[in-house]
């Protein structure tokens, strides 16, 4: 808004009606002598009106002015508001999880699948027992086997810590597992077992923080591992129940 042609208009405007006022007395006097003259009284009359009309004109005006100015003033506060201002924005969309939970022990990449059979990263051989998950891979276990066996090669391939977390277990386990490293993710657990002897790093103990991919030992034939193709076992357990490692692996992480 002009604050300029307010403060004009509140001046003047005792002016403007002092103006008009004046002009309709004037004319008021001039008809007075006409009407002296001539003695009609409608010449007195109209004169009456014609200031009035005057009056209002004058107001009219100023309204109209004050009214195209007050647009202005508010077109322009609109427009600069509306330049100043910043557009929104479409909402960022949600993160989609990776299809894969962590690392693949073996490859160190995301993700399993079970061909070719035998080969690094890949399902073992099913020579001396099966060595998928479940009930049809027979063990001593009724439910079958509990873990699933990833093929690598004897003291060469690596094995890497699935996700990041803490160290539960790790050493010589003696029995059925043989050399293994129990790490707990907090509600998940992963078990890596048959590592070769003697190969977990130092320091890699009870509480020791890894990190995902970080390698944990290398793959072995300790425990009952002998008797079957070289492999690590992949065992994952969530909220103290064993699944599927081959699920786990190929989901999002639970």
């Amino acid at each position: 808004m002009d604050a300029t042609f307010v403060e004009w208009f509140l001046l003047n405007l005792p002016l403007m009606k002092a103006s008009a006022a004046k002009g309709r007395s004037t004319q008021l006097g001039r008809s007075r002598l006409a009407h002296r003259a001539s003695g009609p009284t409608t010449s007195y009359l109209k004169t009456r009106v014609r200031g009035s009309r005057l009056l209002e004109a004058a107001f009219i005006l100023a309204i109209a002015e004050l009214t195209r100015r007050l647009h202005q003033a508010y077109a322009h506060a609109y427009d600069k508001q509306a330049a100043g201002s910043v557009l929104p924005q479409n909402p960022a969309p949600t993160p989609t999880p990776p299809p894969n939970c962590g690392r693949n022990p073996v490859t160190n990449q995301p993700g399993f699948s079970r061909q070719p059979v035998g080969q690094p990263g890949h399902l073992r051989a099913p020579i001396g027992g099966l060595g998928h998950f479940g009930p049809t891979a027979p063990r001593r276990n009724p439910r079958g086997h509990q873990g699933l066996d990833i093929a690598g090669t004897v003291n060469v391939s690596p094995v890497y810590a699935n996700r990041a977390g803490t160290v539960m277990r790790a050493g010589d386990a003696g029995g059925e597992a043989g050399w293994r490293v129990v790490l707990d993710h907090g509600g998940v657990v992963t078990r890596y077992v048959h590592l070769q002897a003697g190969s977990i790093p130092g320091g890699l103990v009870a509480g020791q923080r890894v990190e995902e991919g970080q390698r944990i030992g290398t793959l072995g034939n300790t425990g009952n591992a002998g008797r079957t193709p070289a492999h690590v076992h992949f065992g994952v357990q969530v909220n103290g129940r064993t699944v599927d490692p081959e699920t786990y692996l190929n989901s999002p992480c639970p």
